[in-house]
């Protein structure tokens, strides 16, 4: 399973789990390959931001005040008040339609930052993904 030649056509959210051990809220998400195999991971929201922050070192822009300048999508996950106001499953779905709406913002990219090794590595199964009792606990 080599990232070299595949790359990310959609990244569905699917839904949320909450693991007990380690106590952590993960978003399950449907991605579609180009050799159309489609597999399902979990990530969580520091996860999104990590990777947010390291898609920024490698493609900074060159005028942040101009939006046409920017070369990969705002990430605005950070805690407003109105949603630390929320309380669980009303959070989870505002989260969900974000990380669904910075997903198809970033597949809409240009190819270099679609195709880029960061993107491939973030939506590519990890070993606690293909695990069947990863899902439990719920």
């Amino acid at each position: 399973m080599t990232g070299d030649h595949r790359f990310v056509i959609s990244a569905r959210i699917i839904g949320a789990v909450r693991r007990d051990t380690p106590k952590l809220k993960m978003f399950m998400i449907s991605v579609l390959w180009s050799d159309q195999a489609e597999v399902i991971i979990y990530r969580s929201f520091q996860n999104f931001k990590k990777f947010h922050r390291q898609l920024k070192k490698r493609f900074p822009h060159m005028n942040p005040f101009r939006k046409n300048d920017r070369v990969i999508p705002k990430f605005r996950g950070e805690a407003r008040r109105s949603s630390m106001k929320q309380k669980g499953s009303q959070r989870s779905v505002q989260r969900m339609k974000f990380l669904e709406s910075y997903c198809d913002k970033l597949l809409k990219c240009e190819q270099t930052v679609t195709r880029s090794s960061e993107v491939t590595q973030f939506f590519i199964p990890q070993a606690h993904d293909l695990q069947s009792d990863f899902t439990k606990n719920r």
